[in-house]
This record gives structure tokens, sequence and C-alpha cells, in this order.
């Protein structure tokens, strides 16, 4: 690479943002139901993936995900810069999954996270959920598939289907400017 060879910068254009098509994600849910080593594994997975596929969460915050953000069918993805809260109608399959899902281990009676028990280093239990994701994703064959590409997902279906940059950039937490200068 010259420009690593002459000590220059990396080329300052974006890079294209490739959604997942209908296959690849139809690959990566199969892969949650035969994922890991038991059903606790693969109930985690499938509602984590379709957290990410629905409404493009971060790992971060899927990893995080309280269920006071979950409430009356709707989801709670984050405050618009005016302060206004954004909810969501919370899609069926999301909803089911959710239901499913094990209480974390070690976790109390009234733990307040899906899949997080509260304890330990935060940032632990993002790694750990962000090595979960990459090995459904290892075992769905799909190539260069990320948790990030979740929210080019989303954010391609919004504005095809006549959604404002405005919009896309509201649901993903994004200001308009970024999703711009990615879409």
């Amino acid at each position: 690479n010259i420009a690593k060879d002459m000590d220059m910068p990396p080329d300052p254009k974006p890079r294209p943002r490739a959604p997942y098509t209908a296959a690849e994600l139809a690959k990566i849910r199969a892969a949650c139901d035969t994922f890991g080593k038991s059903e606790y594994e693969r109930r985690r997975a499938t509602a984590m993936i379709l957290l990410m596929r629905f409404y493009g969460l971060r790992i971060s915050d899927v990893a995080t995900l309280s269920r006071e953000r979950i409430g009356k069918g709707e989801i709670f993805l984050h405050a618009l810069k005016n302060g206004t809260a954004i909810w969501l109608p919370l899609s069926t399959e999301v909803k089911f999954a959710l239901e499913a899902v094990p209480a974390p281990h070690g976790a109390s009676a009234d733990c307040q996270y899906y899949f997080w028990n509260g304890t330990g280093i935060t940032r632990n239990h993002i790694d750990d959920v962000g090595a979960t994701l990459r090995a459904v994703f290892r075992k769905s064959g799909v190539e260069g598939a990320t948790a990030h590409r979740f929210r080019h997902t989303l954010a391609t279906e919004i504005l095809v289907k006549g959604g404002t940059l405005e919009d896309a950039a509201n649901i993903l937490g994004d200001s308009p400017a970024i999703i711009r200068k990615h879409y």
C-alpha cells in the first residue's frame, strides 16, 4: 500500500456501507438456531440478532438492554437532541424472542437486564456479547458479517421505503450529516 509506505493518512472517502441481503439475514437468523451448546445460548443469540436487525442497536446497547426500555408494545431507542424520547413499535418477532430469553446466569430474581446479570465490569460483558455475535456470524457463513452491518441495513431500508435522512438519523441515534455521508 503506497499510502501506508509513505506514511500518508488513509483515504478520506467513506467506505461503501453494504446492507445485508435477505438471504444473508436468513442465514444469520438460522445460525442462531444451531449456535452454541444449549438452548440458553440460542435464545439469547436470537434475541440479540433480532434487536440489531430491527432497531439497529449497537452491541453495547444490546448487551446492557434493560427491561425498562421495553413497555406497552414499544421499545425505547434513544433521546433526540431536543430530549424527546423515541419509542418505536416492538415487532412481534422481537417481543417473542425477548420473552423467551432466560434470565442471565447469576442474576437475581429482579434483574433489570435481559442479557446481563448486572455484576462485573460492563466493558467485559459487552466484549462477551460481541464474541457471541462473532461466533453466530462465523456459524452463518455470511462473508463480512458484523453487528454494525445491521445499522447499515436498517438505514438503507428506511431510506428505500421513503424515510428521510432525519428519520434514519433519529432511529439510529446519528446525525443527519452522518447518514448523508454514508448513505
